[in-house]
């Protein structure tokens, strides 16, 4: 207190022209008279220009120090005039309380100190709130707030109390730019008719709350630093996101997201993000060359989660999707592929898309083979049908695997079974099992010539033999069931008849996987 008093009085006597230019008038009756005149109340000018960073100990100048009650009857009675109240410099002392206020015309207080809370709750504001430059120590409270201009708290404005905005109403713009928050930013419910702006490096040390909120124009968090989570539940934006380039160093959680644009992540550094449930209009970006996306390491994965989200586009860049993913049920119409190292960037590989559905299968998660199925489709509309088939083949491999991990030895002997036989039925791997067909007839002739009966009618004639008996209904001719047909073991031994029983069933089993294969009921069973 001392330390005050002594740097108060050094002051005055230091600085005697600016203080007492004005003969006894208050900071507050001065302020009212500049902005009478319509001019703003710049106290840098009448009492020199103090840094709003500067210690304690030099802000306790009279000259420039009005009360939050002095403050509070100023805008109240509306004695600044039409234009509003205008403060450059100023200092606050104590708390502004305008809960449930009426408060007619614009408020600016920029480049100042308010040492105290600012109470706004169930105001209702007719113009802006300008906080621009301004270091506000304790709680900026607008719960309920009703205003109808921009809310402003921007170029290096400093908020060392939290912030909250619950259920608030801001008609034109909420913008956060390069600025400090040193607390936590609650903001659910939150209603902008214009854009959110938390970008140009600003600082939020605590964690914000964006739940249910409804932004009317853009959201943008971009080249700016978060260190807490951000938790934003159904928020709407009516156009589109930007939080690329900007550091998070905790998690982002937007199940229920909706975007009317598109969101861009591009060149962000993440922990993890929650899309869950997510529905974007137009795009998700993940990269702006040069420039990707980086993640930090996780213990628990996954570190993006597009569980039954819903893109229109989806920008696919080989450097910028995290290790772990949760595509299950993650849909998109187009894809806008890019990958600098390849002759044609705008292409990926079957590989390449193999590489980026793994990520869905992180340590103790069921495998899923829908991702892969709905890549394959999406694929094949675009012309590329080589690739979707060879996506259908690993969704199966992959369901093989897990059958054989769980375990489950019926579903996993099945799948072998459709695997080695007719390629699960998928594009031209189905017509392995005419290499069946082929080595079954090869056998069965081979067995037939070494009866002597066949042997002496040659090679060909037991290759027709052994392919009719192979294929189930079709008779080629009556001598081959005929000569087949020997119940007194005059042409054939006892265990070359009991073979050809069993080639017989073996027929039925080829030809019920083919017509399976072909009509696609294996792709899926």
């Amino acid at each position: 207190m001392r330390l005050v008093l002594a740097a108060s009085v050094w002051m005055v006597l230091a600085n005697p022209l600016p203080a007492f230019a004005d003969g006894a008038m208050s900071a507050a009756d001065w302020a009212i008279e500049k902005n009478q005149q319509l001019q703003s109340a710049n106290f840098n000018l009448k009492c020199g220009r103090l840094n709003i960073e500067d210690d304690d100990v030099v802000w306790p100048d009279f000259c420039r120090t009005i009360s939050g009650a002095e403050l509070k009857t100023m805008i109240l009675e509306d004695r600044a005039g039409p234009a509003g109240l205008r403060l450059r410099g100023v200092r606050i002392l104590g708390k502004l309380d305008l809960s449930n206020a009426e408060i007619k015309h614009q408020v600016r207080i920029v480049e100042s100190r308010i040492d105290g809370a600012i109470d706004l709750r169930d105001a209702h504001l007719a113009g802006s709130l300008v906080l621009d430059g301004t270091v506000v120590a304790g709680r900026f409270d607008g719960n309920n707030l009703r205003a109808l201009g921009d809310l402003t708290m921007k170029s290096g404005a400093s908020f060392r109390g939290p912030i909250v905005l619950r259920d608030a109403r801001v008609a034109g713009k909420l913008d956060m730019e390069l600025s400090t928050f040193e607390q936590y930013v609650d903001g659910a419910g939150l209603h902008v008719s214009d854009g959110l702006y938390m970008n140009y490096h600003s600082t939020f040390a605590g964690k914000i709350v964006l739940d249910y909120a409804r932004i009317g124009g853009n959201l943008h968090m971009e080249h700016s630093k978060f260190h807490q989570m951000i938790a934003a539940e159904d928020l709407q934006v009516s156009q589109s996101m930007f939080i690329g380039a900007s550091e998070f160093n905790s998690g982002i959680s937007l199940p229920f997201l909706t975007v009317a644009g598109k969101l861009d992540l591009s060149a962000g550094k993440f922990t993890s993000i929650d899309l869950s449930g997510a529905s974007i209009g137009r795009e998700l970006q993940l990269c702006n060359l040069p420039d990707a996306v980086e993640w930090s390491p996780l213990d628990n994965p996954p570190a993006m989660v597009l569980r039954d989200a819903r893109v229109l586009s989806l920008q696919n860049c080989s450097k910028s999707w995290p290790a772990t993913l949760d595509l299950d049920g993650f849909h998109y119409d187009l894809l806008d592929v890019y990958d600098p190292n390849k002759p044609d960037p705008g292409a990926h590989s079957v590989e390449q898309w193999k590489e980026w559905l793994a990520r869905n299968q992180y340590r103790g998660k069921p495998f899923n083979p829908e991702p892969y199925t709905y890549l394959a489709k999406v694929l094949a509309a675009s012309g590329n049908r080589d690739q979707a088939l060879e996506l259908q083949f690993a969704a199966r491999d992959g369901e093989r695997a897990d059958a054989w991990e769980t375990p489950n030895w019926v579903r996993w002997g099945w799948l072998c079974v459709l695997r080695w036989l007719c390629g699960y039925g998928i594009g031209l791997y189905t017509f392995i099992v005419i290499l069946w067909v082929v080595g079954s007839v090869a056998l069965g002739a081979a067995i037939l010539f070494r009866a002597p009966a066949a042997h002496a009618k040659g090679v060909p004639w037991c290759i027709g033999c052994s392919l009719e008996k192979l294929l189930p209904i079709i008779e080629l001719s009556r001598e081959f069931g005929d000569f087949l047909n020997d119940p007194e073991r005059e042409r054939l031994r006892s265990w070359q008849i009991a073979f050809f029983s069993g080639f017989a069933l073996w027929g039925w089993v080829l030809g019920l996987l083919l017509v399976a294969g072909m009509s696609g009921l294996t792709q899926t069973s």
